[in-house]
């Protein structure tokens, strides 16, 4: 037998008081909980010749704190928090050099410390699991920087005939970065190769360092890094992208090996209004990838116009090109693959 609405209201409420409920939040004010001091920014690729900084936020609690900073063993700064806002952020300088260290920041709540991971590139696994706002970190969740050597193409030409010649990898090739789908197909279907989706609206690169944190055994013949056009659908190219080059030629030469290194460049875009964007960026890629050595695949070339390399029907068009263009871009990789 059901009990009438009201009748179950009136037993509820008579029951209530007997239960063991946490208090209401009417009743008892809340506790804020305040986010503790963290890295927010840092360069995911350094050059060991260049003075870099990292971004730190900070808890503001209340009017007039005072705070200071400073790396572990290091004369710590004095800070002034600001008296009209909940959260503040600062510059410490990077001491670019291998290793673990920790960020000391003395609040008035008590101590702080933040580590960050400086790693040389040419590690045989980069400590790097995911990324974090778009940045590297490692499993831990502590930041990694990588540390490269700055690209000098004169003096390398000029050693060239006195160092010894590195063998060419047995292993399968690797496609890194965007595979460019289009209707569900994508230049990569059906390739020889393995691949490693690595895609980012901000920082593409960032995602490529963690698909190849970790390097096949035996290591790949062939590498293809196929940024896409993620990056200028969301404003300008990160001009550090150019730096993943270097880096990644770096590595192999650390690791005694020299595939052959290849740079698909994007596809055009549709829209008009990156127009601008995307030949600036395809001039600093080609640019970096001479410097480094790496070979040319033009993806652009091979799609034609996105006009009709990406229509799909009247005034309808996918990001990538699609049907016969999307063709003709997996037979010049296929083509690439085989060399």
């Amino acid at each position: 037998m059901l009990l009438p609405m009201r009748w179950m209201v009136l037993l509820l409420a008579a029951l209530l008081p007997a239960l063991d409920l946490p208090p209401s939040p009417a009743d008892v004010p809340g506790v804020r909980i305040w986010p503790p001091p963290m890295f927010t920014h840092w360069p995911a690729i350094a050059y060991a010749d260049e003075s870099r900084n990292a971004a730190v936020a900070l808890p503001v609690k209340g009017p007039g704190l005072k705070a200071e900073w400073g790396w572990e063993g290091d004369k710590p700064i004095p800070l002034t928090l600001p008296d009209d806002a909940e959260r503040t952020s600062g510059l410490v300088d990077l001491r670019l050099e291998p290793g673990l260290r920790r960020l000391r920041v003395g609040m008035p709540d008590g101590d702080h410390r933040l580590p960050l991971r400086v790693v040389p590139a040419g590690e045989a696994v980069w400590p790097i699991e995911r990324l974090v706002d778009g940045y590297p970190v490692d499993q831990a969740g502590v930041p990694v920087v990588l540390l490269a050597s700055r690209p000098q193409p004169g003096r390398e030409r000029t050693w060239a005939l006195l160092k010894e010649s590195r063998p060419r990898p047995t292993g399968r090739a690797v496609l890194v970065g965007d595979p460019l789908e289009a209707l569900g197909d994508s230049p990569w279907t059906g390739l020889d190769a393995e691949t490693r989706p690595a895609t980012d609206l901000v920082k593409p690169h960032h995602a490529c360092l963690v698909a190849l944190a970790q390097l096949p055994a035996p290591l790949p013949r062939t590498l293809i890094w196929s940024p896409g056009n993620g990056a200028i659908q969301v404003g300008e190219a990160d001009p550090e992208e150019v730096r993943l080059l270097g880096l990644v030629r770096e590595r192999f030469a650390a690791l005694g090996a020299a595939p052959l290194l290849l740079l698909a460049l994007p596809p055009a875009p549709v829209e008009e209004r990156l127009a601008a964007a995307h030949e600036a960026r395809r001039e600093a890629l080609l640019a970096e990838a001479d410097r480094t050595g790496w070979r040319i695949l033009d993806q652009a070339r091979a799609a034609g116009p996105a006009a009709t390399a990406n229509r799909m029907g009247e005034n309808v068009f996918t990001a990538y090109p699609n049907g016969a263009a999307l063709v003709r871009v997996r037979e010049m990789l296929a083509a690439a693959l085989v060399k």
